[in-house]
């Protein structure tokens, strides 16, 4: 065992909080910030570690029972699980944590799923988050309308676990890849 050294979390902390935790995971890898990578090498409590690298996930659904079926899949593949049933409460959560995802239903309690996408577009802290919805609308209108309204990606109800973990998995690599490109230029 290391010891977990507070200040290495709390540089750590504040790093996230200017950059973007995918961001300087990125550039973790990429060797760029090789001083701080040096630090995280001793952080011992993998738990700790993993919380802070982990990708965060928002999940806005009022659906107990996709709720809990997304939850397992998400924390069985290491993720960081954030979870909502209204927009105004995702949008509260979206606002503190930053997570590095959304996956949300169309039809919420309080809200069209896609108006939540725009708010959430219009806030610039948050407006570069990539954006799933998971719904039972499985119209082709539906589909191509929020597409084009600015989703990453729509997956019917019902789903598969492993495609969603998949279909989470490349949003969040080309949203890495753009975020990287975008620092190192």
């Amino acid at each position: 065992y290391f010891k977990l050294d507070v200040s290495e979390v709390l540089e750590w902390t504040k790093l996230k909080s200017t950059w973007g935790k995918s961001k300087l995971r990125l550039l973790l890898r990429k060797g760029r910030l090789k001083n701080i990578y040096k630090h995280w090498q001793s952080l011992t409590c993998h738990r700790c570690f993993t919380m802070l690298i982990s990708n965060e996930i928002l999940v806005a659904d009022s659906d107990t029972h996709t709720l809990r079926i997304v939850k397992e899949s998400l924390l069985q593949n290491g993720f960081v699980v954030h979870f909502a049933h209204s927009c105004e409460l995702a949008m509260q959560l979206a606002i503190k944590n930053k997570p590095d995802l959304i996956l949300s239903e169309i039809n919420l309690v309080d809200m069209d799923g896609r108006e939540f996408m725009r708010m959430v577009q219009k806030t610039p802290e948050i407006s570069h988050l990539p954006f799933i919805f998971l719904t039972s609308r499985t119209l082709i209108s539906d589909k191509i309308a929020t597409l084009e309204a600015g989703a990453d990606d729509y997956i019917t109800k019902p789903f598969n676990e492993n495609e969603l973990i998949a279909r989470i998995k490349a949003v969040l690599r080309r949203f890495n890849r753009s975020s990287i490109s975008t620092l190192t230029k």
